[in-house]
């Protein structure tokens, strides 16, 4: 897009950070990244032993207090399922920490809870605890048996939100007693990321189990989208989950959008670049993309604009910071580049990792606000200036470096983890974040979130690195970092092989089974027919009628058997 018009405003933001860099005086490059990555080790030690102290089993720590927090907010480690000991296992592991692994494994194997009392979010416990219990299992080898037991028990349950009229799952589950419902903020209907982000999850299950049930709900919302979605892949952020229509005129790669977008890319990726559905999608959203690009005036930063109610607003989430490293992704997996093509996607990428570094070095404390705007004329003012440990900056900064080995993409890094260091440390251990950024001395909030060990000190730790420690060839990295390993394979392959065993694909794994539906040979060739795009829902064998106005399940009887509610009994259709 042409820049976004406005008068020139010269006014100078604040000063940059000067607090001194301790490794300043080592000239050998090598050692100094070295001593980077050794500084990054020692914050994740720190992270970590706050919450064994004081948290352990619990889902989080709020480290100024030397408390615990709960997703149900009965705060206690009986009331927790170890959210931080999931999230954070994985970097343990790339780290080299045999220590910190070795707790996680007893924890998971002898004490983990995962029935506990609480509402919890589909997306975030797929990207967390699903997510980095199938990585763990991957990275030591697939010979933990009960991390794939667990990772059973969690999709298990998760499942249960699947059981609406159409396939589109709820957004929340209660892991006790599997009553599901749409969040109420967002008027019961289901967002775009929430539904658009089990895929790498979900399929890297069923390829370890044999069981082609977390795939069939997965490829189901797939094809639901694919269906519906414009030509240019830019989806709204919400959908109805009854009469699957968009709910609202709201396009963003920031808050509810961001992670559909990441795992289009990512969905070809996981299958060894051999499933080219989703690279014919990965090269519409590319495309589609380049309609929210902006750049400012006068400093010509880019950025990635919102769409809502038929016009643009320029402003941008740390959250969509995450789109930087998406372009890198994008240059080098897309089929088909010519030189040129590839490298004008990876200047994107990089020109828009540039923007995000810019929302850390344009503050008072050297880190990044929520958001921020781009006003006519001005190249970029603070929206929210709050700062939760939020990781889509250093994650893009990441993979500009791994795309480029350019050394200058490191010295962002560091500026940027030595800022947060600084203002976000807890001497006495642990991290939290800052709850305004622009101000010398900034209050800190008390809040350790889960994430901050998963993925931001993860892919800080991976920036100053070597390339072996993740080989990004035969990784791909789920939207909270945990890697999944990389496979040619067909993903129908699995259903294949459970049929010509079993004879039949169940719509419900053992912990649920109770009703067997009715297997048909036209539903058996409309799944493995991978051009069949379920527009009219009155005829998907995954889904239910759809009908317009069709009650949601949470209406329809209780079954007993399986403790479902519209039990799917024959050709998809609710009880």
């Amino acid at each position: 897009n042409d820049a976004y018009q406005g008068v020139v405003n010269d006014r100078p933001g604040p000063p940059l950070p000067t607090f001194p860099d301790p490794l300043n005086d080592i000239t050998d490059s090598q050692e100094r990244n070295e001593r980077r990555a050794d500084a990054i080790i020692g914050a994740f030690k720190h992270s970590w032993a706050a919450y064994h102290t004081y948290s352990w089993g619990c889902d989080e720590i709020k480290p100024r207090s030397r408390s615990c927090k709960n997703w149900n907010d009965n705060d206690d480690a009986a009331h927790g399922f170890g959210l931080t000991i999931l999230d954070g296992m994985t970097t343990a592991f790339l780290m080299g920490l045999d220590n910190e692994v070795s707790d996680a494994l007893k924890y998971i194997k002898n004490e983990m809870r995962f029935g506990v009392d609480v509402d919890g979010s589909l997306f975030e416990t797929n990207i967390r605890a699903l997510g980095s219990l199938i990585s763990l299992y991957e990275l030591t080898g697939e010979k933990y048996q009960y991390l794939l037991d667990k990772a059973v028990e969690v999709a298990d349950t998760l499942l249960y939100a699947f059981n609406t009229s159409t396939g589109v799952p709820h957004s929340t589950v209660n892991f006790r007693t599997k009553r599901h419902y749409g969040s109420p903020w967002g008027g019961g209907n289901t967002i775009l990321s929430e539904m658009g982000t089990v895929q790498l999850e979900f399929r890297t299950l069923s390829l370890h189990t044999a069981n082609p049930i977390y795939d069939m709900k997965a490829t189901h919302i797939m094809s639901i989208i694919e269906a519906r979605a414009p030509d240019d892949l830019l989806c709204p952020l919400y959908i109805s989950n009854k009469r699957l229509t968009w709910a609202v005129d709201h396009i963003s790669l920031g808050a509810l959008g961001d992670s559909f977008y990441e795992y289009i890319i990512k969905q070809y990726m996981l299958t060894g670049n051999t499933e080219t559905r989703y690279a014919k999608l990965a090269v519409k959203m590319t495309k589609g993309l380049s309609k929210l690009l902006f750049r400012s005036i006068p400093g010509n930063l880019l950025y990635l604009a919102e769409h809502r109610a038929k016009s643009f607003h320029h402003k941008m989430d740390h959250l969509a910071c995450f789109a930087g490293g998406m372009f890198a992704l994008l240059s080098s997996e897309l089929p088909d580049l010519s030189e040129e093509e590839a490298a004008n996607i990876l200047k994107l990428g990089g020109d828009l990792t540039e923007t995000c570094v810019k929302m850390y070095t344009l503050q008072a404390t050297g880190v990044s606000p929520e958001f921020v705007e781009f006003p006519p004329g001005t190249d970029m003012v603070n929206g929210q200036g709050f700062y939760i440990l939020r990781p889509e900056a250093i994650e893009s900064v990441f993979y500009m470096y791994r795309y480029t080995h350019d050394p200058k993409w490191r010295d962002y890094g560091w500026a940027m983890f030595r800022a947060i260091d600084r203002y976000c440390k807890v001497p006495h251990g642990g991290y939290v974040g800052i709850r305004e950024v622009n101000v010398p001395d900034p209050p800190q909030d008390n809040l350790m979130q889960s994430f901050w060990l998963a993925e931001t000190l993860k892919y800080f730790f991976l920036l100053f690195s070597d390339d072996s420690v993740l080989n990004l060839n035969e990784w791909v990295l789920n939207t909270e970092a945990h890697p999944l390993r990389r496979r040619n394979r067909n993903p129908l392959d699995v259903w294949r092989d459970y049929e010509s065993l079993h004879g039949e694909v169940p719509w419900f794994p053992p912990p649920l089974q109770g009703v067997k539906p009715v297997e048909t040979v036209k539903m058996t060739e409309m799944r493995r027919d991978g051009t069949v795009r379920y527009q009219d829902m009155a005829q998907d064998p995954l889904g239910g009628d759809g009908e317009e106005g069709m009650p949601d399940d949470e209406g329809l009887p209780f079954d007993e058997v399986t403790g479902m509610r519209g039990v799917v009994r024959e050709i998809g259709r609710a009880s």
